[in-house]
């Protein structure tokens, strides 16, 4: 069995490209229609000003029993702010989800993945438990279909591609008092590349994406996740893409998962060294 977990980055029109055409409730409303479809529950990585703007969507999020987890309060670049501002962030989008959903936030998706010792020492200090920021390019996405493999760049990028991956940290691993869950897929972005929601994505790239996202599924072992923007996937034609590929990984041998069920469960078994994996005992429990 695998352990499967879906990420949605729910930032609107502060972390799109395209401002103006963002409909989060719109969107975010067709995903649920497609997670309910499949009785698969997500972690929504949330803006604050979005907990602010639209409370009743959020509230209707928590409620179906899906996870409310933090993105920062503007989708800011935290790489450009100081310690004390992004843990000024942090506070604002924790205020802004807490009041609605009356629950601690846990977890955090940086923006841009934005990943450092000083970030995770901050949200350590703050109770945080799990983030999910490591990534890694993966080969299949220097490959669009519009793209030329004999590429002289193309060819150096994939061998450099194929040798970080070998390095790369597969499985949930804890450092220091954070549940990483590394992120196992390449995102909506990265294989649909920066299109208009108001566009439809064309049926090659659809193809790409969906077989990309169903080899690295097969390529996982033991956990792997999802990882999408809602501007991007809840939108145009890109809806059939993910349920599609929902419908695929459902068929499989498979558990979906939401990141604070494993910290509940790597937190009972009393692992606490610095990247250790999710043990024997508590892969266990969720047999």
């Amino acid at each position: 069995m695998k352990l499967v977990t879906v990420f949605f980055d729910v930032e609107g029109k502060w972390g799109a490209p395209f401002k103006k055409v963002i409909e989060t409730p719109e969107t975010v409303s067709c995903i649920l229609d497609i997670l309910d479809r499949f009785g698969i529950k997500a972690s929504f990585n949330t803006c604050g000003v979005l907990a602010q703007r639209c409370p009743d969507l959020i509230k209707e999020l928590h409620n179906s029993g899906h996870e409310i987890s933090s993105h920062g309060f503007k989708h800011e670049n935290f790489s450009a702010l100081r310690p004390y501002e992004i843990d000024y962030v942090l506070s604002l989008t924790e205020k802004a989800i807490q009041a609605i959903t009356k629950e601690p936030v846990i977890g955090i998706r940086a923006p841009f993945s934005f990943c450092s010792k000083t970030l995770y020492r901050l949200i350590g200090n703050r109770g945080y438990r799990w983030a999910s920021n490591r990534w890694a390019v993966r080969e299949e996405q220097l490959y669009p279909p519009h793209g030329c493999k004999l590429n002289p760049r193309h060819v150096a990028a994939g061998l450099f591609c194929k040798a970080r991956w070998l390095t790369y940290t597969k499985h949930i691993y804890k450092k220091d008092r954070i549940l990483e869950l590394p992120q196992m897929s390449t995102n909506d972005c990265g294989l649909l590349e920066l299109t208009n929601p108001i566009q439809d994505s064309s049926e090659p790239f659809i193809r790409f994406a969906l077989n990309a996202l169903k080899d690295q599924f097969k390529a996982s072992k033991t956990y792997f996740n999802l990882n999408f923007h809602e501007w991007l996937i809840g939108s145009g034609n890109r809806l059939n893409l993910l349920e599609r590929i929902l419908a695929h990984l459902s068929e499989s041998d498979t558990r979906f998962v939401l990141p604070k069920q494993l910290v509940t469960v790597y937190g009972a078994c009393g692992a606490s060294t610095s990247s250790s994996r999710l043990s024997g005992v508590a892969w266990q429990r969720f047999q």
